[in-house]
């Protein structure tokens, strides 16, 4: 069945009627999305949303959710954040006294477990709507919470979940991909693992979501629409937090990064073991993801890791004792070098 039509019979999109908000064709995609143009974009992983360039006094953005939701917004490289309401909405996401030229970035700051997917009704410029360049380097993040960003602006370990502590974007992947300039797709949940999820979770793991559009959305994602040059895998931590898998472990990532490699041929991965867990629990996962290599090396698919570590001051957690903002600056510093050496890139200024 074509994607549109599979869209329209989960019930995902309906068709844009006349006199509705439409999404003008210039708009850039960025992180994985569904329809756009023709049809409304959903949006549910994080910093996913999507870009484009104008000339113009006034910009709005007409939007549909729970109000669970919030999406961070960059008008020519100043960030700010907009709180979603419950239902059809207009946000406006630039507006001056006279026409100047800006480039705009919408991403998704927070995840979907909680608020569900974003659909992105309408983008109204008074102006040409461009699109917008994005970097020729691809990173592709597969991760849980760790990559998501849960609880990265809390003040400490002792805060619970909230949308307004979410970031993706100072997340250790966010800031891996700003740090070598690269554009960047989070394929990430929190409480996800390889094989097993947090609390016993029934939904689909991580593996399960290679080829998911959206997260827990059963609409097919082509690899081929966006190919990454690097794949960073961090999972290991929920499938290790009640139990230890032991060999279902060691099996599951194998398949992962087999499947990993058939899906993108000339990528490099890497895995990524650490911070979050306990001493017992970081060892299990080292070992199980040194095995898992191992195997998979054997057939054919070879691998790089590294393994990354907390900062020793300053912001060390953020909520539910999560990597906080300076250590999740500390987990990108040992990245970046990895990735550096695999591809040839150099970090930015």
């Amino acid at each position: 069945m074509p994607l549109f039509s599979s869209l329209l019979a989960t019930g995902l999109l309906a068709m844009v009627q006349p006199g509705t908000p439409t999404l003008p064709e210039a708009l850039t995609p960025l992180g994985r999305t569904v329809g756009g143009h023709d049809s409304p974009l959903q949006v549910g992983w994080p910093a996913s949303g999507f870009a484009f360039e104008t000339r113009a006094r006034r910009v709005v953005m007409t939007v549909q959710d729970s109000g669970a939701n919030m999406f961070d917004v960059m008008v020519d490289g100043t960030w700010s954040e907009v709180a979603l309401r419950p239902g059809v909405h207009d946000y406006t996401l630039f507006e001056a006294s006279e026409p100047r030229d800006v480039r705009i970035e919408v991403r998704r700051k927070t995840e979907s477990f909680e608020g569900g997917l974003t659909t992105i009704l309408g983008v109204e410029s008074d102006g040409e709507v461009r699109p917008a360049a994005l970097p020729d380097r691809r990173i592709l993040f597969v991760g849980d919470s760790i990559t998501a960003g849960y609880g990265t602006l809390g003040a400490d370990a002792s805060c619970g979940y909230s949308k307004e502590t979410s970031a993706p974007q100072l997340a250790f992947s966010g800031r891996t991909a700003k740090a070598l300039e690269a554009d960047y797709h989070l394929v990430a949940i929190s409480g996800r693992g390889a094989v097993f999820n947090y609390g016993d979770d029934p939904r689909p793991n991580m593996p399960a979501h290679l080829t998911l559009a959206l997260p827990d959305t059963p609409v097919y994602w082509d690899p081929k629409r966006w190919t990454p040059q690097v794949v960073v895998v961090n999972l290991g931590t929920n499938d290790h937090s009640t139990w230890d898998p032991e060999a279902s472990f060691v099996g599951n990532y194998t398949g992962l990064l087999v499947d990993l490699r058939a899906q993108y041929p000339d990528a490099k991965i890497v895995t990524v073991t650490g911070p979050f867990a306990s001493e017992d629990a970081v060892e299990r996962i080292v070992a199980g993801v040194a095995e898992a290599r191992a195997r998979a090396e054997a057939l054919g698919v070879k691998t790089a890791t590294v393994h990354l570590s907390l900062a020793d001051e300053g912001r060390v957690y953020g909520c539910d004792g999560h990597p906080g903002t300076d250590s999740t600056r500390v987990m990108a510093d040992g990245l970046v070098p990895v990735i550096e050496a695999e591809t040839g890139w150099s970090a930015g200024p």
